[in-house]
């Protein structure tokens, strides 16, 4: 048996008490670990939350907007909705539903802001036309929206007139918020002349492609038989040369020269038309060479291929 001497005995018991747990450091670690966890579980929950809240929040706005327009209804939502389209539609004067609202000028105006690119010229509608800029707004609403009312002129021009309108404004704002969630029909050329059904114009001929300065350049607007003669031709550069002419079911079937008028209100560019059955010739003459823009709108639209980019160049320097 071998006799353990005091020095090895001693450095033994160091070993052993080398060996001992540190229970504070075990302690400290522990606590420093489990607040690491806890600070990363709590950062991961947020994360989380906003994330939720993120993907939640539109459709908490769009159950709000359904309560508060479909379900409760305050004395005052006619302002609200009058003060809504105002914003909209800064450039029309919107007061009175049933007085600036009737021509369905700013109903189309209204939709070009909701869904933008639907009626980008809905400045050049003529109001005297209500009953046709009011069905243009209802295609567009059907169509991008999904608010299929019946708009019909002669419901309109009733005592239930006023609520329909209502009624049309409530959904539009609603419908509109709910394409912001979740989505809608894109918005092309193609698009909206579906949309606008058998309501076409299509334009052919080289004035629309190039021109000599100078010199007569024509191009032909073909109508579809049930399509109303209402068309906006405009023409500018960046010279500032420039005419716009409309041309109506009242217009005279032809137009030779610019009058007077014209030429101070600086439509200086010279322009003539002949309506001829569902045809319609016009003809202009640039001044100055370079590039001009020529737009054709039919109630508000650009037809199909405007606006058009048509290179002048100079005829002497072509000789």
């Amino acid at each position: 048996m071998k006799v353990v001497s005091s020095g090895e005995r001693t450095t033994l018991r160091g070993t052993m008490a080398t060996m001992e747990p540190n229970l504070a450091a075990i302690t400290k670690e522990w606590l420093w670990w489990t607040w690491s966890w806890l600070c990363s579980l709590a950062w991961s929950v947020r994360l989380w939350w906003v994330e939720q809240w993120d993907l939640s929040y539109p459709y908490l706005c769009l159950a709000w907007m359904f309560i508060t327009t479909s379900v409760v209804r305050g004395q005052n939502e006619e302002k609200r909705l009058l003060t809504w389209v105002q914003e909209l539609v800064p450039t029309r004067s919107v007061k009175d539903l049933d007085r600036d609202l009737a021509d369905g000028v700013a109903l189309c105006g209204l939709m070009q802001a909701l869904v933008p690119g639907t009626c980008p010229r809905h400045d050049l509608l003529p109001p005297d036309q209500p009953a046709g800029n009011i069905r243009l707004a209802a295609r567009l609403a059907s169509t991008f929206l999904g608010v299929t009312q019946d708009l019909a002129w002669e419901r309109m021009q009733g005592r239930d007139g006023h609520r329909i309108l209502m009624k049309f404004l409530r959904n539009l704002r609603f419908s509109s918020l709910k394409r912001e969630v979740l989505g809608g029909p894109a918005v092309t050329h193609d698009s909206v002349v579906e949309a606008l059904g058998d309501y076409q114009v299509l334009a052919r001929g080289m004035g629309l492609q190039m021109a000599m300065v100078g010199r007569r350049t024509k191009f032909t607007l073909y109508l579809n038989n049930s399509t109303t003669l209402d068309l906006v031709v405009e023409i500018k550069n960046d010279e500032g040369d420039y005419c716009s002419h409309r041309i109506t079911n009242r217009s005279p079937l032809r137009s030779r020269v610019l009058s007077k008028q014209a030429l101070k209100e600086r439509h200086n560019i010279p322009l003539e038309y002949e309506v001829s059955g569902s045809e319609v010739r016009v003809a202009w003459i640039p001044l100055q060479e370079g590039l001009h823009t020529l737009s054709i709108i039919w109630r508000g639209q650009h037809v199909v291929g405007s606006p058009y980019s048509v290179v002048v160049d100079d005829s002497q320097v072509r000789q």
